[in-house]
């Protein structure tokens, strides 16, 4: 007669791992309240903040169409750009550890 038991084959357990599908959140602080702010240094140094249900895994600032750095920190982030004469425009992104990015702030 048939066991009615049940089995579990001999061989590795199975892992799994925690994986997102939500797409981190990021934020400059303060929010500018214009889109345009006028600065006399050579160097700006923004801060913000930057959220994900599994975590943040870097923050990538962009200098316009040109440079591109990694912020310090993740969940609260800054990063000093080095700014050319006339216009910069900086964007920010988060990426969390499954590969999901932010929308461009």
């Amino acid at each position: 007669m048939p066991s009615t038991k049940n089995s579990v084959p001999d061989g590795p357990v199975p892992s799994y791992s925690t994986s997102s599908y939500e797409a981190p959140s990021i934020s400059p602080v303060p929010r500018p309240t214009a889109r345009l702010m006028v600065v006399s240094n050579a160097q700006f140094t923004i801060t913000g903040v930057a959220s994900d249900n599994v975590g943040v895994s870097n923050v990538v600032i962009q200098i316009g169409e040109g440079t591109s750095l990694l912020a310090s920190g993740t969940n609260l982030w800054s990063a000093t750009v080095e700014l050319v004469p006339g216009t910069n425009v900086l964007t920010m992104t988060a990426e969390d550890a499954a590969g999901n990015v932010s929308a461009v702030v």
